[in-house]
């Protein structure tokens, strides 16, 4: 992860961090923790979900 992706925000992190790491294993071997952790963003960052 560049110094850039993460002046934009944990959001930009961790969409960054999911491209590429989905890119290289694919999406069926790409966690959610594998993003967190490759994007270093705090999972308190993330908005709630919503229920529709």
């Amino acid at each position: 992860m560049i110094a850039a992706e993460r002046r934009d925000g944990p959001r930009a992190a961790m969409i960054a961090g999911a491209i590429a790491l989905m890119s290289e294993r694919g999406v069926a071997a790409t966690s959610f923790r594998d993003v967190l952790e490759n994007s270093g963003a705090p999972r308190l960052d993330l908005p709630p979900l919503s229920r529709r």
